[in-house]
């Protein structure tokens, strides 16, 4: 946080003490929260240009394929200048993510985003939706699967459980992608008892905590495949010189 704020360690534990996390305070505490608003400011909003946010995207398994559906958000918290990854609610506000910051600015919303594949028929788009939590998830979604036709809602909050279900309403297949915690567990449960046809996916990560979480030890799982790959010729090499000795030793018993 040093580095990111360009601060000493007494600023730096000034400013944390000063931000809403989950972790640290009760999110029942709206005067706090409205107070804390009034503190924001976005100074600019563009399309993806930051090193450091095409990094950590690429940390959590994305590419620049999810580049069209977010922004580079620059914003300020008091006097102190901040940059992150936008993602656009209904409400006009922003879900918020950098290598240090996870937070949202202006009003709460779930956002959806309409996937318009040319190869399918255009009249499906409007019945098909898939669900999950975080925008990260959803860009995931995006990566894995680069031809999906429908939408994609995501709910920001687990509080926006009400406002994602009169959502839904406009929907004759719902597929859910919900995390794997005691939190996700009650959303999926509520949207499932609403929604009986509704399809939930969480066993595809059923050892992972969400979508990304499994996205990310997927990729990492290929990259070590082939790095074994790579290496068989010369293992393989190595294997025969061994067993050509071995046979060779058992011969001169």
């Amino acid at each position: 946080m040093q580095k990111y704020l360009k601060a000493s360690v007494k600023v730096v534990l000034e400013w944390a003490k000063n931000q809403n996390f989950s972790s640290f305070h009760q999110q029942n505490s709206i005067q706090k929260q409205n107070s804390l608003k009034q503190n924001y400011q976005i100074t600019e909003i563009k399309e993806l240009q930051n090193e450091n946010l095409k990094d950590y995207l690429h940390q959590r398994g994305l590419s620049q394929v999810v580049y069209p559906l977010i922004k580079e958000v620059q914003f300020k918290i008091g006097d102190k200048n901040f940059y992150a990854i936008g993602f656009e609610n209904l409400s006009g506000g922003w879900e918020l993510r950098n290598p240090f910051y996870k937070g949202s600015l202006l009003k709460k919303d779930i956002s959806a985003i309409k996937l318009n594949n040319e190869s399918h028929n255009q009249n499906e788009t409007g019945k098909r939706i898939v669900v999950f939590e975080g925008f990260i998830d959803a860009l995931s979604f995006v990566e894995m699967k680069p031809f999906f036709n429908g939408n994609l809602l995501v709910m920001n909050s687990i509080s926006l459980l009400n406002r994602t279900k009169e959502y839904l309403q406009n929907y004759s297949e719902i597929h859910l992608f919900l995390d794997n915690d005691k939190p996700g567990e009650i959303c999926k449960n509520e949207i499932l008892k609403s929604f009986p046809e509704a399809k939930d996916h969480s066993e595809i990560y059923a050892i992972h905590k969400d979508l990304n979480e499994y996205f990310v030890f997927r990729n990492n799982t290929k990259i070590e495949k082939q790095q074994r790959i790579e290496l068989n010729p010369k293992q393989e090499q190595e294997e025969n010189e061994i067993n050509q000795a071995h046979q060779t030793y058992k011969r001169k018993r």
